[in-house]
């Protein structure tokens, strides 16, 4: 087992795949017409809208896993290089791959795929690469915030951007979507703070309150909806919790977080610690746009659906396992070919001359 290994935790590590199996599960659901299938009121729905809230909770976690680990560490650009050449590289896979299956490709979306940070095929990666960009800034603040102001600052923040959002329906959209850069700021954050100063709550009572923010968010969707529907004639409030940044969503993944970091961190889970790395790729392949319609057109999901709620829960965990293997399997042929390449050895140019560039920067302020 090598250095890197050792200094990471089995349990958090096996938390970011579990957060990438949650993201292939809601697609599933959503992507797949799970959801949109099943009627309002039935059992089916009441189930399917309860597992995907677990899953809603589970995204989060990744953001708050950055933020933990990266508050503690130094900015390096080549963490930015690297990130963006690996997305470039999946945009661009995954484009050819698709004109490959499909023989059908437009000048406009090759010219998009080379350049998918600034198109948001993927928008997770491109606001996570935002955040990346302000890291120093973020861990100067983090570093200079003491506990008491720290802790104010993130309850302000949480009212903010999760509990207003939330109940004040009119306005959810006003500072954030969820799905953007502030809330991944928010969650940075909270990471940063658990690193820093943690929380004095312990794994059983974690697990708990993650699986009571679970269960409001997934089984209050039918009550919600009914009441809805009675008020204004629509079930438009039944969504209240499914948002990345509503205030059961955040509570729960906070609190999965605090639970699997302490949990025990076991060296010899050599398959979680080898596997972990390559999760992030299982996203940029299987929701590439060219590759997302794809794959959910090749299942037979309306088969799958016509053979009632236990068979599609079967499909539900056959198609994350397979999609998970294949996205890592692809990701590590990647990783092959980059150490053929010497990639690390530009990285750390890259690092060398940014590192030289500043301090010239320095002595010349002095002088």
């Amino acid at each position: 087992m090598n250095n890197t290994q050792k200094r990471r935790n089995s349990s958090i590590e096996l938390l970011r795949i579990l957060s990438m199996a949650s993201v292939i599960g809601c697609h599933f659901f959503y992507w797949g017409g799970v959801l949109e299938s099943a009627k309002f009121g039935t059992i089916e729905y009441a189930i399917y809208w309860a597992i995907d809230g677990l899953f809603f909770t589970c995204i989060n976690c990744f953001m708050l896993i950055t933020g933990y680990f990266l508050s503690a560490s130094k900015m390096r650009v080549s963490r930015l290089v690297k990130f963006w050449l690996q997305v470039l590289f999946y945009s661009v896979f995954c484009t050819f791959a698709a004109f490959a299956i499909t023989g059908d490709i437009s000048i406009k979306t090759l010219a998009m795929a080379f350049v998918p940070l600034t198109t948001e095929q993927y928008w997770y990666a491109t606001h996570y690469a935002l955040v990346i960009c302000l890291v120093p800034m973020l861990n100067a603040l983090i570093q200079s915030l003491d506990k008491n102001s720290f802790k104010s600052g993130l309850i302000i923040l949480t009212i903010i951007f999760s509990f207003m959002p939330t109940f004040f329906v009119w306005e959810r959209d006003l500072l954030t979507s969820g799905r953007d850069y502030p809330w991944m700021i928010v969650l940075y954050l909270t990471g940063g703070y658990i690193r820093k100063y943690g929380i004095s709550i312990g794994r059983k009572e974690s697990f708990i309150g993650f699986w009571i923010c679970v269960l409001i968010t997934g089984l209050l969707r039918t009550p919600l909806g009914m009441i809805s529907m009675f008020i204004i004639g629509n079930d438009v409030l039944a969504g209240l919790f499914f948002r990345y940044n509503s205030i059961t969503v955040f509570c729960g993944a906070v609190f999965l977080f605090n639970a699997m970091l302490q949990g025990k961190n076991d060296e010899r889970k050599k398959a979680v610690l080898a596997i972990a790395p390559l999760s992030f790729a299982v996203y940029l392949v299987h929701d590439n746009p060219n590759i997302r319609s794809i794959l959910w057109g090749s299942i037979p999901m309306t088969d799958i659906m016509a053979g009632g709620m236990v068979k599609t829960i079967i499909a539900l965990c056959v198609i994350i396992i397979s999609v998970f293997l294949v996205g890592c399997l692809i990701e590590k042929s990647r990783l092959l070919v980059a150490k053929v390449m010497h990639l690390d050895r530009l990285y750390v140019w890259i690092d060398e001359l940014f590192l030289s560039k500043v301090t010239n920067v320095i002595n010349k302020n002095r002088v």
